[in-house]
């Protein structure tokens, strides 16, 4: 008999909601042969954070705005950020979010 065994049970409820996609993560090649695995989130005061490959973060915004918060600081790396914003339509989708 195993002593110090706790057992623990964890309830996790689900929620359908239709702004998951700012809790996403995207793993994408925009043409220019480097590859790019984003990570979105909320912004308690508006806009999407972005992290970049984990080197940099970056805040967008509803009007297809993209400020560089720190870390790499790389206009390709920006516009890769912009091309997915753009293909996925986030600006149109954070109407939603407030």
């Amino acid at each position: 008999m195993l002593q110090g065994l706790f057992i623990m049970s964890i309830k996790i409820d689900l929620v359908e909601d239709e702004n998951l996609w700012a809790y996403s993560n995207y793993t994408f090649e925009n043409g220019d042969g480097t590859r790019y695995h984003l990570t979105l989130c909320p912004h308690q005061y508006g806009g999407i954070y972005v992290i970049c490959n984990d080197s940099s973060l970056w805040l967008f915004f509803d009007n297809y705005e993209l400020r560089h918060l720190c870390g790499n600081d790389n206009p390709y790396t920006k516009k890769a950020i912009l091309q997915l914003a753009f293909a996925k339509k986030w600006g149109k989708m954070m109407g939603d979010l407030s």
